[in-house]
């Protein structure tokens, strides 16, 4: 496995691209790295000279390919602020992934994939992949030229290959996805998004015994005068509909008199289900 350096928040910027490799697809996409120097670059068929990916080189970065293979069609460009581990095992000629270690904790795999038209869909590396990231508990993005088919673009067939895969909880991590209409001088325009850490939204709860019974006895008093209790508790609806109406008026009270708290410590209280904390 490849190392690189320095551990940073999830906060990136995302280009899936396909350079059909091309000399001044190359350029341009090594401006667009050099003008934002955050920017994590997903690619398929780069420009090869001499069996080496060329024109992506020293822009403060690294790129990351398995090493020795033969006119590969995939490869990652990763800033130097991003700690990344290149996963070998599960490297091909269209296959590179990478692991980005985040300050929260959390493993996620990016992969740069190309799936010729011809060629078996996912591919042996691919499957190896995705089900290595289920047993690890990894979340998984994958980018891939698929060479999908679809009249809108001038084919005879449609397939089904999708172009940026993720699992449930990577997708969520998932904002600002289009394809860019800055031109790239490739056949193929450019998609890009942002990975992004949302912050979990803190743990809230009440504290009955900070309740003030002074201002929950006023304001259950007056929500039951207000209100359309009725006496005639005869029937079963009305018996229902009373007790529907002061579990309301109860709850309403409370919560006012009740003011929520930030837990400072969730796990104590983790067996509080939504259903029945107060």
């Amino acid at each position: 496995m490849t190392s690189c350096v320095a551990r940073s928040p999830l906060n990136i910027n995302v280009i899936q691209t396909n350079l059909q490799h091309k000399q001044i697809a190359a350029a341009t996409l090594r401006r667009a790295l050099e003008v934002n120097n955050k920017t994590v670059a997903l690619i398929q068929e780069p420009w090869i000279r001499n069996n080496k990916i060329c024109g992506l080189s020293n822009i403060c970065g690294k790129l990351l390919v398995k090493p020795s293979v033969d006119k590969p069609r995939t490869c990652i460009f990763m800033p130097n602020t991003i700690t990344t581990t290149l996963l070998n095992q599960f490297c091909s000629r269209d296959l590179t992934a990478v692991t980005i270690h985040t300050e929260n904790n959390t493993t996620l795999v990016l992969a740069s994939v190309y799936m010729p038209s011809d060629g078996e869909t996912p591919t042996r590396e691919l499957a190896e992949l995705v089900q290595h990231c289920e047993t690890q508990d990894w979340e998984l993005i994958i980018a891939a030229d698929c060479n999908a088919h679809h009249p809108l673009w001038g084919s005879k067939d449609t397939n089904k290959r999708d172009i940026t895969l993720a699992t449930h909880a990577a997708a969520n991590l998932i904002a600002g996805w289009h394809v860019s209409n800055e031109p790239s001088l490739a056949d193929h325009r450019r998609v890009c998004f942002q990975i992004q850490h949302k912050q979990k939204d803190p743990d809230l709860y009440r504290n009955p015994r900070k309740t003030d019974i002074s201002r929950y006895t006023n304001l259950l008093t007056k929500a039951l005068s207000d209100g359309p209790v009725t006496d005639v508790t005869l029937s079963t609806n009305n018996i229902d509909l009373n007790v529907a109406l002061l579990t309301k008026s109860m709850l309403n009270s409370y919560h006012s008199a009740c003011p929520t708290s930030i837990s400072k410590d969730p796990g104590k209280s983790s067996w509080l289900s939504d259903d029945i904390r107060p």
